[in-house]
């Protein structure tokens, strides 16, 4: 048993560079045999003429793809990409992947469109390794696969940036080994000992590290292969905890555990769920990769079962990619096929050092004189939010300022989550679009306590006495009464009023549990219902999720139930759900003629405009985007550097966009 786990981790290690991925963060603690290319290049780079070339082209930008944005490595890791692209010059697009392989081909095709120089990507899924890199391909621009390895569809690996996972597993069996030598855990005659390999099983760099780790015990005789307990989890804290409480349950004889797993997150889950079973910190050697929890741990100074962690260098994995595909777009210098990014060994004794926070009152002076703002948005894949953050973004790099960018994916639990992660890592100031303006007083009063100034974006919300924050976007009530307006006018000039024959009816597409959305529909039925477009109940309300595809699937069920029409009429919260409905009547074989619909935000409808095909989305209110998240970190930095009040209302003015005049108002991209 012993010598086929040995041979299995030596084997691995041969075929590191065809196997490795990464989940959460991790490195090696010792310099790899792979050697690196020099990371000082982009900076002896003399500003050639290609680059000039390429600035006047539109510039170079780069989209960083990550599978997890609110994990701290993820964090860390597009903190280093965005400084290495502003040192740059590059303009740069982070996209939170969500674990979900679906948005992130969405996400492809969408910076692919957009433009962009080339992509770095943390795959939710080495499986689509082969999708990812043809798309690349096909759009001619260079992909490089940061933390977990990915494959084309001959087995080829695309560039990679990051850590050598198999030698990381060993290092944290080497770790534990050490610990349970130092504190004679061999020499306890009384006690029982069981190993816990908390693993992610259907991630291969997961079984690379749990597995070589759990090798490395048995061949230094720390431990038998019987004792060791295999526990899935999801790659969160929380999911370990869950997962070890059982474990605990049915194990009442243990009274030593020695805990490794994927990343920090699941021995701090499992050291979790043995700290609340009343275990002491003395009875748990647990060794972690990638060091960001860890450090959080070690700062409370408490006993901790989390003992030590292989602190990876994520700023260092972004930046490193990031200059790869500047120097390969500006000066053609070939990107490198494997690129390890060392790591260090952290304890409770150095994690200070490590992570630069020696000296609080150092920290505390250096965030006097840095302004940093996080941006919350609700739904990051979004064309609307890609646009509005791309603006904020802008606006920040035009000022100097530190920008981190959260997508929400429509979660408020993982806004309020995001509110402590930022609050906790000293931003100055955050802007929001919530999810539901339901936790607009928890949001508010989160910042309020930690004394930092507070923008909501798009959507409105309130304080628990009824009071807004600071607001910026466009008037939702009056975008309504403007959709409203515009139908009518579509109405009369296509003589609908005139059909003898026409059996007409409106849908209002309407998420009913945001309040910005119930305000522009309730505008936009309010406005025809006067105006004598229509009657109320010849309104359909209908729920989608605000997106098109919700709007299409609710709104197949409707046609199907009214056979009678031959006339709608739609109107929503967004183009999504006017396009959604559209589409469903589209393919129905339902005639554009016969279909009024007007959207809100542009983005989707410029796309369909830009089909040249005759479309029942009529027009739409192009908002600024741009203009939304530019000014509310416009507002967020003459607030924290110069002391300038931020106007409780701001509206941002918006243009009624056709099939006549896209063209113009999106400046012909």
């Amino acid at each position: 048993m012993l010598n086929r786990k040995y041979v299995f981790v030596v084997l691995l290690l041969v075929v590191t560079m065809l196997a490795l991925q990464a989940c959460g963060g991790s490195a090696p603690a010792e310099e790899p045999a792979v050697p690196q290319e020099s990371s000082q290049a982009a900076e002896e780079a003399p500003a050639e003429e290609a680059a000039t070339e390429s600035s006047a082209e539109g510039g170079i930008s780069i989209a960083y793809l990550n599978k997890m944005g609110d994990n701290p490595w993820f964090v860390d890791e597009v903190a280093g990409a965005k400084a290495m692209a502003d040192e740059l010059g590059v303009e740069f697009f982070n996209q939170d992947l969500q674990f979900d392989s679906n948005l992130a081909m969405t996400a492809m095709d969408t910076y692919i469109a957009n433009g962009v120089s080339g992509i770095i990507i943390v795959v939710p899924d080495t499986k689509i390794g082969p999708a990812v890199i043809e798309k690349a391909a096909e759009a001619g621009i260079p992909l490089i696969a940061v933390d977990d390895t990915i494959l084309d569809s001959d087995g080829n690996p695309a560039p990679f940036v990051g850590f050598d996972a198999a030698s990381a597993g060993i290092k944290v069996g080497e770790l534990i080994a050490e610990y349970y030598a130092a504190e004679g855990w061999g020499d306890l005659s009384d006690a029982v000992i069981k190993g816990v390999s908390v693993e992610d099983q259907d991630l291969e760099v997961c079984n690379l590290r749990t597995d070589g780790a759990s090798a490395t015990m048995i061949e230094a005789g720390v431990i038998v292969e019987d004792d060791i307990i295999h526990l899935p989890y999801d790659n969160t804290a929380n999911s370990g905890m869950d997962a070890m409480g059982p474990v605990i349950t049915a194990n009442p004889q243990v009274t030593h555990w020695m805990l490794w797993s994927c990343n920090d997150d699941g021995v701090l889950g499992a050291w979790r769920a043995l700290q609340n079973s009343g275990i002491f910190a003395d009875n748990v050697i647990g060794v972690g990769i990638n060091g960001q929890l860890a450090a959080e741990e070690f700062k409370k100074g408490e006993p901790s079962g989390l003992r030590a962690s292989l602190m990876a260098q994520a700023k260092g994995h972004g930046g490193t990619a990031v200059e790869f595909i500047y120097e390969n777009v500006v000066n053609g210098k070939a990107i490198p096929q494997l690129t390890f990014i060392p790591a260090a060994v952290m304890t409770p004794d150095n994690w200070a050092a490590l992570t630069g926070q020696e000296d609080a009152g150092a920290s505390e002076a250096a965030a006097d004189m840095d302004i940093s703002i996080a941006y919350l948005n609700k739904m990051g894949d979004n064309p609307w939010f890609v646009d509005e953050v791309a603006g904020a973004k802008a606006m920040a790099d035009e000022l100097g300022v530190e920008f981190f960018n959260q997508d929400l994916q429509f979660d408020s639990n993982l806004a309020m989550t995001a509110m402590d992660t930022y609050i906790a890592n000293g931003v100055s100031g955050i802007i929001i679009v919530v999810p539901d303006t339901k936790i607009g007083p928890a949001v508010i009063e989160k910042a309020a306590e930690a004394g930092i100034p507070l923008i909501a974006v798009d959507d409105t919300i309130l304080d628990s006495d009824g009071n807004p924050a600071p607001f910026v976007g466009f008037d939702a009530a009056s975008a309504g009464i403007k959709v409203g307006e515009l139908i009518g006018e579509y109405y009369a000039a296509e003589g609908w009023s005139d059909l003898s024959d026409a059996v007409i009816k409106g849908v209002s597409v309407e998420d009913q549990d945001l309040e910005v959305c119930n305000l522009r529909t309730d505008g936009a039925s309010a406005t025809m219902i006067e105006a004598g477009v229509i009657v109320e109940d010849d309104i359909i309300h209908l729920p989608y999720d605000n997106t098109a595809n919700s709007g299409m699937d609710a709104m197949g069920p409707v046609i199907t139930a009214n056979p009678q029409v031959t006339h709608w009429m739609l109107w929503s919260c967004n183009d999504d759900g006017v396009l959604g409905a559209w589409r469903a009547l589209q393919n129905s074989g339902i005639s554009a003629d016969n279909v009024i619909g007007v959207g809100i935000n542009g983005q989707l409808a410029a796309e369909e405009f830009k089909k040249g095909e005759a479309s029942g989305l009529r027009a739409s209110l192009m908002a600024q985007a741009k203009g939304h998240g530019g000014t509310a970190v416009k507002f967020i930095y003459e607030n924290v550097a110069n002391g300038k009040a931020i106007p409780q209302l701001t509206f941002i003015p918006a243009a009624v966009m056709t099939p006549d005049n896209y063209e113009e108002l999106i400046g012909g991209n």
